[in-house]
């Protein structure tokens, strides 16, 4: 059974504290929300956004970085002929969303702007298209990264590459929800935070599993 890295483990430990700090201040009301406040009446309403954050905003769509993963899960597990791409690609998109999800109707807290939310919608802290960009693009980086640069050292290769691609995508695209007036700042960190702990545990796992695989499969070659 391969099992999570101790130094995983402590990243998203920390990762934890962090969202647990970050909600515990937005229900209280405390100096993040009067940072999330300070900034939201300096920008203007979703409606007034620059286009470019409705663009970038597609990015943390469910659809959309669902469909990327599975394409890039279902070539690669293809190519390879292993399991593992879908099982972890899988457990990271569903695990980080779940956690959102559970969130958002914990909190339930309204969004920056007098915009009516959808029916149903349960709440706008964490921000969903956040977490979901910052994942989907690091498991797509990641996939395709390692299918494309196989050999020893390639899937550690592909998390670096995953790992820098997820947060420059999650910060971008966490900033256009910021500045197009749909989330609160506070909102992106969570969802960061959240995001980076699956992404660490779960491309550390994938290359515990593969490295320590190559040996036993290399000597049956032999």
């Amino acid at each position: 059974m391969i099992r999570p890295r101790r130094g995983d483990l402590v990243v998203a430990a920390v990762c934890a504290v962090v969202v647990v700090l970050v909600t515990a201040d937005v229900l209280a009301g405390g100096l993040l929300t009067y940072l999330d406040e300070a900034i939201s009446d300096q920008l203007p309403s979703s409606d007034d956004a620059p286009t470019w954050t409705h663009v970038v905003g597609l990015l943390g769509n469910a659809g959309v970085g669902g469909a990327a993963v599975l394409a890039a899960a279902i070539a690669t597990m293809h190519a390879l002929l292993r399991w593992w791409p879908g099982v972890m690609a899988f457990g990271q998109l569903v695990g980080s969303g779940l956690v959102v999800l559970v969130l958002k109707y914990a909190v339930g807290r309204e969004g920056p702007t007098p915009d009516v939310a959808p029916d149903g919608y349960p709440g706008y802290y964490p921000s969903g298209h956040t977490a979901t960009a910052t994942v989907a693009i690091a498991v797509v980086v990641f996939l395709l990264s390692a299918l494309l640069s196989r050999g020893p050292g390639s899937v550690s290769r592909a998390r670096r590459r995953g790992l820098l691609a997820g947060a420059v995508g999650g910060i971008v695209v966490g900033a256009s929800t910021v500045l197009g007036g749909y989330h609160w700042l506070s909102d992106v960190i969570s969802a960061l935070a959240i995001a980076a702990a699956f992404l660490v545990v779960g491309f550390g796992m994938a290359e515990t599993y593969v490295e320590g695989a190559r040996p036993r499969t290399a000597s049956r070659d032999r």
